[in-house]
């Protein structure tokens, strides 16, 4: 369980969520939509550049980096993956203060590289 503020901001951890797609919406258009809507409830939330492709269980994915704020005070670094599945776009997005995600960031990606989708 991620540690979090009083508010239910997470400080450190992983979400893990699927957000709706529309009916034959690339894996680009909908990781777009994805992150418009994570910059509207949280505008201080800006990538780090634009979306690179990577795999999650062989599948084709999507993943970017952003800066924010964190709930414990200082910047916070948050890594999106977002991958197309019949459901929507699952997507994970890993957590951590800018000065600890490069000591966080090998179990983010040993926790990308165990998802198994199912097929």
């Amino acid at each position: 369980m991620p540690n979090s503020n009083s508010n239910g901001n997470a400080a450190y951890g992983v979400t893990v969520n699927v957000f709706p797609t529309q009916a034959a919406e690339s894996l680009a258009d909908a990781t777009n939509r994805l992150i418009a809507g994570l910059q509207a409830s949280n505008p201080k939330m800006l990538p780090s550049g634009a979306p690179q492709p990577i795999h999650v269980d062989g599948e084709n994915a999507l993943s970017v980096r952003f800066t924010s704020e964190s709930p414990s005070g200082g910047g916070e670094t948050d890594w999106l993956v977002a991958v197309a599945r019949p459901q929507g776009l699952l997507y994970f997005i890993c957590i951590a203060p800018s000065g600890d995600f490069d000591d966080y960031n090998p179990a983010f990606q040993e926790l990308i590289a165990s998802v198994r989708l199912a097929r």
